[in-house]
């Protein structure tokens, strides 16, 4: 086929693929114009298509080849290649079929992906080809970047390589479906970049970077793949066999940068462009070119001609699709993005419109100039920091809009110079505007200083003023509401403030669900008045933002918070308050979303803050204090944990006197802090009266009252479970009862607290003999947790472990180790891995391998309760029960697999503390009499 008539075909053919299948034969008999051998021709092109959808990816010369070949379908797949069965086809590409294939290890079914040279194209440049992809993957070793397990040749002496089997999604799927925000895909393709930077420094270009050689498992990692144009640039490990015709343009049109379309050279630059492509679909919903092109010849054209639209300016448009039959409007595009249209192109607008545009230059040269320095901006970005990417310079600036528009030069400097006469006027009224500006600032102030007055005698106010009736109250904030439906309509910045206030005192008195929409319509008021760096608005997204959180909402108030941040750091001149609530406030969203780390961070900022501008005895010191002690607990560091709580604590107690409510909370965690070193007979009687303080405060029912509740449970559940003593464990099955009616009523049956509260019953309940009862509970509280927050947050991870022991002593031996085991697994994988949470996770797991006593359980156990007895070591002081039982648990498995001076020897370190504790700990007492026995 000559050229000019292939590229009729294509072209065609590329349009067709556009049409709606069931008008597509119609639409392609007028296409073609009569000419029966174009219309069979470019039919066939389509029939191979839907065989094979990459097929129209390949190079001209690749597709002159299959045409002249036969006998390429592979039929049914084969049973087996190498060493591996073959279960299945997972497609089919231009020079290889991939196969699921697995095989056992160990009992363990392994299942992976399988790619073998086909039948009828093994010819020089495509085995050549298969060996340089093979050898790249085997040079490769990077956890987002699919690993070679294998390789050989089939029965048939085919060529084939093993790969780890991936199951996810298509990237830009996986965002869509999980409704990511423009930020959390900004850390999503940080990962793709690191992944192709990896392969860089190994002197690899992909040449291939598009969605679907990007996927993402259910578990949100990523995984790239395909490196099957890939190519080496250390020349001297190039294969000479391939490229052997200056024709093979081997690229994916809709994702080539401008020197692949024009066989120019390849480098890493080359990968950034394709990146960027990428990054402006993950971003907007649209292709740079695909919407102003059908055909590959014009999409080609538009590479190499046309300047993309900025990312900011297309996501108010719709995108078309299947020649307009289909179209996915701004909206729909925001809401794929966790936001709305407007809002979406203000992220998008400045700095993230030039760092997609520099990616996507024309000139290899003046893109980034490495995948690294990409990611580097976008995370510049992500921290508030200046981007490379802006400015370019003015000189070239100037001159390529000089060149472009030279008639409009012209007539702009006419209206530049028309513009100066009126800059006097203008001098005068900006100065009018500013005084006026200060007035409102000041009466702003003003009313703040009222609502916060009125939301003080609604919450917070000492043990002597206790929140009030909230029967009463409630009454009384419903009627409000009503009245506010028909009132304020020509003054929506009134509204607003209205609404907050009554979002604020729902929110105070435990009400969240009444609250959350009052501070939604609050915002959403705010957004149609008020400029994007309004301070106004920076309060605005902060209630919603912690609202949203205290629903159990974690996750999606972490971007209304980040929002809020940004705001706040823009209007920082008028003091640093309201930005160290923001930080405080999603300090404490991370914490509940587990990323201790990261919370400690912007904890820390906010601490700062709060001292300088408003000294150690401040309240908002002890506040912040306090959520950054759990962030240390939570991380390990329990000393330091234990600072800073009573930093927060000598705060509080100095600003708001011992008895306030927010006095009792900081106290409460620092009883907790305490508990984990051992001292349990004090934590206990100060839970008492905290207890005590809180019911007469806030009523017996509230949330608050309820978490202490669940503090004093949780001592007796201790005790009775370590003396077994059925009577203390009755007493906290009642007070575990009474907080999680307390919980339900108030936060709705699916809220997490309700799921952490119904698992610790259902210990309790096991405890006491009940272990039926025990596993539907258990089994309850793990789906509520596991839909709110997801199995691998810390705050699901002990319920799996309470689950695991209930199944255990039903029985259900394998069950147990295994829910125990994903529960372990996950805890090493997390930030909190080498905390006390996670030691008796081990600790409990290395219990059941001990019971079970199996070839290697011995084994296991002993390098677990290694690791738990080490990390509780860390964490917390030998006085601690919890350490010595570990311990204790270490010696056994050292009996277990013979290791007799190793048990002795840490037996008798261990000694001292374990005598000290055994005469009170039944636990410690019946295990240390166990192995003395079985020695």
């Amino acid at each position: 086929m000559d050229p000019v008539r292939w590229q009729q075909v294509e072209s065609i053919c590329g349009e067709a693929l556009e049409q709606d299948p069931r008008v597509r034969a119609a639409w392609l008999k007028t296409a073609c114009a009569g000419d029966e051998d174009l219309e069979s021709e470019v039919t066939r092109l389509l029939d191979a298509h839907e065989a094979d959808p990459e097929f129209l990816e390949r190079p001209v010369a690749d597709a002159k080849v299959m045409a002249g070949v036969g006998g390429l379908d592979d039929g049914e797949p084969p049973e087996k290649i190498g060493a591996w069965r073959i279960t299945g086809r997972l497609g089919r590409g231009g020079m290889g079929a991939v196969y699921v294939g697995t095989r056992d290890l160990d009992g363990v079914a392994q299942m992976v992906a399988v790619k073998v040279v086909r039948r009828g194209m093994d010819t020089a440049e495509i085995l050549s080809r298969f060996r340089q992809e093979r050898r790249i993957l085997a040079g490769l070793d990077h956890p987002n970047i699919a690993r070679l397990l294998d390789a050989g040749a089939s029965a048939e002496g085919r060529p084939y390589f093993v790969m780890e089997h991936v199951d996810g999604l298509v990237v830009d799927e996986y965002c869509d479906q999980h409704r990511l925000s423009v930020k959390q895909r900004l850390r999503l393709f940080l990962v793709i970049c690191a992944a192709v930077q990896h392969a860089h420094e190994r002197l690899v270009v992909h040449r291939d970077l598009k969605p679907r050689n990007i996927l993402v498992t259910s578990g949100g990692v990523v995984k790239l793949l395909d490196f099957g144009i890939g190519k080496i640039l250390a020349t001297d490990e190039e294969d000479p066999a391939i490229e052997t015709s200056s024709q093979a343009r081997l690229l994916t049109p809709d994702y080539a940068a401008p020197e692949q379309v024009t066989g120019g050279a390849v480098t890493p630059a080359t990968d950034v462009y394709s990146l960027g492509v990428l990054l402006y679909q993950l971003l907007t919903g649209h292709h740079p070119y695909r919407e102003a092109a059908r055909s590959r010849a014009e999409i080609e054209r538009a590479v190499l001609e046309t300047s993309p639209r900025r990312p900011s300016t297309v996501v108010t448009t719709g995108i078309s699709r299947n020649s307009g039959t289909e179209t996915l409007s701004p909206e729909e595009i925001g809401s794929r993005r966790a936001t709305d249209p407007t809002h979406l192109r203000r992220q998008l607008a400045g700095d993230l419109d030039d760092v997609v545009l520099k990616a996507l230059r024309k000139e290899p040269e003046r893109r980034y100039s490495s995948v690294a320095s990409l990611a580097d901006d976008i995370r510049r970005h992500l921290d508030g920091h200046p981007v490379q990417a802006r400015p370019d310079t003015l000189s070239y600036r100037t001159g390529k809009f000089i060149a472009r528009n030279a008639g409009w030069v012209a007539a702009a400097t006419a209206a530049f110079l028309a513009l100066g006469a009126t800059t006097a006027v203008t001098l005068v009224q900006s100065r009018r505007v500013e005084a006026e500006a200060t007035r409102v600032v000041a009466e702003r102030d003003k009313a703040m200083e009222v609502r916060s007055f009125l939301m003080e005698m609604f919450g917070a106010s000492g043990a002597s003023q206790a929140v009030g009736d909230t029967v009463s109250v409630r009454r009384l904030l419903d009627l409000q509401v009503a009245n506010l439906s028909g009132t304020y309509q020509d003054r929506p910045e009134l509204k607003a403030e209205m609404l907050e206030v009554l979002a604020d005192a729902y929110d105070r008195l435990g009400l969240m669900q009444a609250a959350l929409p009052l501070a939604q319509e609050a915002l959403d008021l705010r957004r149609g008045m008020l400029p994007p760096e309004d301070p106004s608005l920076g309060s605005a997204l902060n209630l919603l933002g912690w609202i949203t959180h205290e629903t159990g909402k974690s996750a999606e108030a972490e971007p209304i918070l980040r929002e809020a941040i940004e705001v706040r750091r823009g209007t920082r001149a008028e003091g640093g308050e309201d930005l160290s609530r923001s930080l405080n406030d999603l300090g404490v969203v991370l914490n509940a979303l587990g990323r201790y780390p990261e919370a400690d961070s912007v904890l820390s900022e906010a601490l700062a803050i709060r001292l300088a501008e408003l000294g150690p005895d401040h309240r908002s010191v002890g506040i912040t204090g306090n959520n950054l002690a759990a962030a240390y607990y939570y991380q390990g560091r329990l000393e330091d944990a234990i600072r800073a709580q009573e930093i927060a604590v000598q705060a509080i107690r100095k600003s708001l006197g011992s008895n306030h409510q927010r006095t009792v909370v900081a106290m409460s965690n620092l009883a907790s802090f305490r508990r984990t070193f051992g001292d349990w007979v004090a934590a206990e009687s100060t839970y008492r009266e905290l207890l005590a303080i809180e019911s007469e405060l806030q009523g017996p029912d509230h949330p608050v009252t309820a978490r202490t509740r669940t503090q004093v449970a949780q001592m007796l559940l201790e005790r009775g479970m370590d003396t077994e003593n059925d009577s203390l464990l009755a007493e906290a099955e009642r007070e575990y009862h009474a907080a999680l009616m307390a919980f339900e009523s108030a936060m709705g049956p699916d809220h997490p607290q309700v799921g952490v509260t119904l698992s610790a019953v259902s210990l309790t309940v096991s405890e006491r003999g009940r272990n039926a009862e025990a596993l539907t509970m258990g089994e309850r509280a793990l789906r509520i947790l596991e839909g709110s927050l997801g199995l691998a947050n810390p705050n699901t991870l002990p319920v799996m472990t309470r689950l695991a022991l209930v199944r255990w002593r039903l029985g259900q031996v394998e069950d147990a180790i295994a829910l125990q085991r994903q529960a372990v697994t996950e805890y090493e994988a997390g930030p909190a891995s080498t905390g006390p949470e996670a030691a008796r996770a081990e600790a409990a797991l290395c219990e059941f391998l001990l019971g079970r006593n199996q070839p290697g359980d011995g084994a296991e156990a002993v390098q677990l309760c290694s690791k738990a007895a080490g990390s509780m070591g860390g964490a917390v002081r030998s006085q601690s029960q919890n350490t010595p039982y570990i311990q204790l648990r270490l010696v056994q498995a050292f009996r277990v697999v013979n290791q007799n001076r190793a048990a002795d020897s840490l037996l008798a370190v261990i000694r001292p503390a374990i005598d000290s504790l055994a005469a009170r700990s039944g636990k410690i007492r019946i295990l240390l009499d166990s192995l003395r026995a079985n020695k």
